[in-house]
């Protein structure tokens, strides 16, 4: 206090922040100058008054959340943590609103005064896609009308069963020894889908065509021999197969695989009789025809080609015919 002109001043700097010192109550004492020298004393009390001074302060570094793509406009993304700052100032100082900013952030709404996260509700907004963008890294700040304060926010987009799978072929061919071994793998049908997880989860099953003789394994897609093949008996299948993927909503897809059964040289030539008889005229020039046998093989290509001998010198035959 100034001796004489009654002036108080400030002794330090003065802080609201400090709870225990917002409030000041003291006395003042005068003392007049002569003899003997009288006094009088004062009350004084003095209340801080906050300015903002004081940025919001969020209550996370990073804030996590995640909702499911093709969600309906304002749906609420889930938080790890919701969104919360402190603000040491008081009163309006301490009003807190919300923006967020970030690649595609107009995909999302922030509530300016809770900080609660929704999918934008606007009809002109695209949907959620996770197989576009499945993580948003976004920004949120804090303003309190003097400071500002940001936190990364990460919202994950989750997949939901909205994608059927599909074989890489419409048709697939392929070439199989008749006797091949029961196990014996044909080929492999492969089927993707741009889904995860469960909903991407493929199964396969042949459903028909195979007359017993071809499986599928359920798991990898690949085409096997279930039973003894015969090419003279059947020489080419066309199976049918399906897809279907998991997850609450099944979608599936159809392919057709067709298997050509080649042949090996499991079949002798026959006579188409087995005894022949003729009568031949002695004294016949060299080259007279006799007569014709016929063998046939029922197998395919050079398999199938049969070649004619004789066990003397008497008499000759034609190789090929």
């Amino acid at each position: 206090m100034a001796l004489i002109g009654g002036d108080i001043l400030t002794n330090r700097r003065l802080d609201f922040d400090d709870v225990n010192n917002r409030r000041y109550e003291f006395e003042a004492l005068a003392v007049d100058q002569g003899e003997p020298g009288l006094t009088s004393t004062a009350s004084i009390k003095i209340q801080l008054v906050d300015i903002n001074d004081n940025a919001p302060i969020f209550t996370e570094p990073v804030y996590y959340g995640n909702v499911d793509e093709n969600a309906e406009t304002g749906t609420t993304v889930i938080m790890k943590r919701y969104i919360e700052t402190t603000d040491a100032d008081a009163g309006r100082n301490a009003d807190v609103f919300y923006t967020l900013t970030g690649n595609y952030s107009d995909q999302f709404h922030i509530d300016a005064n809770t900080g609660i996260i929704t999918t934008t509700n606007d009809d002109a907004t695209a949907i959620l896609d996770r197989e576009e963008i499945s993580l948003y890294h976004l920004v949120v700040t804090a303003h309190d009308g003097a400071h500002n304060s940001t936190v990364p926010i990460n919202i994950t987009v989750n997949d939901v069963n909205d994608n059927a799978p599909l074989f890489e072929e419409a048709v697939y061919h392929f070439n199989v020894s008749e006797d091949a071994t029961v196990g014996t793998t044909v080929g492999l049908v492969v089927a993707q889908d741009m889904d995860t997880g469960i909903n991407s989860r493929l199964t396969y099953f042949l459903v028909g065509g195979s007359d017993g003789k071809f499986a599928v394994d359920p798991v990898s897609g690949a085409v096997f021999v279930l039973s003894h093949l015969d090419r003279d008996t059947t020489g080419s299948y066309t199976i049918i197969l399906s897809v279907t993927d998991g997850g609450d909503d099944i979608f599936s897809d159809f392919t057709e695989a067709d298997i050509q059964i080649l042949d090996v040289n499991d079949n002798a030539p026959t006579f188409d009789s087995d005894n022949y008889l003729a009568d031949v005229e002695e004294e016949l020039p060299s080259g007279t025809y006799v007569f014709t046998v016929t063998a046939t093989d029922p197998d395919a290509g050079s398999n199938g080609d049969v070649m004619y001998s004789l066990n003397t010198d008497d008499f000759v035959v034609n190789q090929t015919t």
